[in-house]
């Protein structure tokens, strides 16, 4: 009857609304009011004069408890969200002032001044400020997210039920909000919050927001609209500075460290969040300096040559217990590393990364379902040394969740690159032992030796007189002659 079912949660059972004027009826009257049902109580007291043409009141009001569930939007697994009220409520005409406010919701503390004309349109104006906000339940609120039960199998849930009402209607006008901090999901809060909060006609805004997280600074605007085919959603997001290993799971060792700039422009329609994260669209970048990434120490190239050398068997399963163990002793050191960010279809991608190193390479690639926060990347860390021309490589993968994924190693490159290597260390050795042998100078032609070791011919013998061949006698020539006679 009183048309609060939008607000607040009331259990089944009886209710009592009291309300006491007292005084003139053209003037000032006292007024006392008091209603309760199960699950609420609230009261006011002050002056009023309701009947005047226009009409007025001063009053003091509280709400001891109440259930503003309903305003978390739709779903059986909706929490409840406890609410109590202390503030001055001045009614003048059609403009309402809630100041002096000093409320709690959900167990957070909001103070400040809200004006509101009730005429049409509404039109809201004024500050809050909070100590403390649950910031995905407050925006989960404002655009009519339905809430689902986390799931045991998938990182992320988006629910498929449609979008309901949320802070969408007839209302313009804006409110400052200032929050010391705002709680993202774990383990992310912005500190030091600031935006203001822009309603129009079926639409709702965060704009020029702007916070400290983890170290570094975050700025940009969210802008919400509901349409006939959906809400549609647009962000505009920048974070400057900050620490990255802040942005992580605690762990025992943060699996990166360094200094994090990263921006995002995306955009998405849908009936239900789980059609809006799918149809998300836009692009960003992404820098990392002064790193340390854990799990990559290229160190495990040396120690996996060091104990081939020493005798290991080039085996993938022998060469794979090397690595894998080298690899989680150390870090690679970054010095500057740059990505590009693409979104489509609700799938976040990592492309075109440059690594600056001088220990070694790293290239990389990676996809994000965003619809289940599910993660797989590949990496190739490639080691200074060469053989045989080429470089030795590890190629890894990355499956899972994104806060863990599981590791796997691929050694099979680099097994291939020890078996070169080998195969040229062997070729060195032959080549020095080759080397090393003495030469044979060759015999030079038409050289005469050194005058020191010349020797001489031998003398030849006496020359020899040969005289014609002696004759034989004949008969009857007288002894002693020689020759025919003439």
């Amino acid at each position: 009857m009183l048309g609060f079912d939008r607000m607040l949660e009331i259990e089944p059972g009886p209710g009592a609304f009291t309300l006491a004027l007292n005084g003139p009826a053209n003037g000032d009257l006292s007024l006392e009011g008091r209603l309760s049902a199960k699950g609420l109580e609230a009261k006011a007291s002050g002056t009023a004069r309701p009947f005047a043409a226009a009409p007025t009141a001063a009053l003091q009001a509280t709400v001891i408890r109440a259930n503003a569930a309903p305003l978390r939007g739709a779903g059986d697994a909706r929490p409840a969200l406890p609410v109590t009220f202390d503030g001055r409520v001045a009614l003048n005409g059609d403009n309402l002032t809630l100041s002096d406010i000093n409320a709690n919701i959900g167990g957070t503390a909001l103070r400040g001044k809200i004006g509101w004309l009730l005429g049409s349109p509404h039109k809201i104006s004024g500050a809050l400020d909070a100590d403390t906000i649950d910031g995905a339940t407050v925006l989960a609120a404002a655009i009519g997210m339905p809430t689902v039960a986390p799931s045991a199998d998938k990182n992320w849930v988006w629910s498929t039920e449609p979008f309901t009402d949320g802070a969408f209607g007839d209302v313009a006008g804006a409110l400052a909000l200032k929050v010391r901090r705002l709680d993202l999901p774990a383990p992310l809060a912005v500190r030091e919050f600031n935006a203001r909060l822009r309603f129009g006609k079926r639409e709702f805004a965060i704009d020029d927001l702007a916070g400290d997280i983890a170290g570094g600074r975050l700025a940009g605007s969210l802008v919400y609209k509901d349409t006939d085919t959906g809400l549609t959603a647009q962000a505009k997001l920048s974070l400057t500075g900050a620490d990255a290993a802040a942005l992580l799971p605690a762990g025992a060792r943060p699996p990166v460290t360094g200094t994090l700039d990263v921006s995002a422009d995306v955009a998405g329609s849908g009936l239900s969040p789980v059609a809006l994260i799918g149809s998300l669209q836009g692009a960003g970048k992404l820098t990392l300096a002064d790193a340390q990434l854990a799990g990559l120490d290229p160190r495990a190239f040396d120690a996996v040559t060091r104990a081939v050398d020493q005798g290991l068997a080039i085996d993938a399963n022998r060469i794979g217990a090397v690595v894998r163990t080298a690899l989680e002793g150390g870090q690679l050191s970054v010095k500057r590393a740059t990505g590009n960010l693409t979104v489509r279809a609700g799938q976040l991608r990592l492309t075109d990364v440059a690594v600056e190193s001088r220990n070694a390479d790293l290239t990389m690639t990676g996809n994000v379902d965003l619809t289940d926060g599910s993660l797989d990347a590949r990496l190739v860390l490639s080691g200074a040394s060469e053989a045989a021309g080429a470089r030795p490589d590890i190629y890894m993968a990355l499956k899972g969740s994104v806060a863990s994924p599981a590791r796997s190693i691929d050694v099979s490159a680099l097994t291939g690159w020890l078996t070169l290597r080998a195969v040229e260390t062997q070729a060195k050795r032959l080549r020095a032992i080759e080397a090393a042998q003495p030469k044979n100078e060759p015999a030079q032609p038409n050289k005469e030796p050194a005058e020191p070791h010349k020797e001489m011919a031998p003398a030849l013998p006496a020359p020899v007189d040969i005289n014609p061949v002696p004759q034989p006698l004949r008969t009857g020539a007288p002894t002693g002659s020689v020759g025919p006679q003439n």
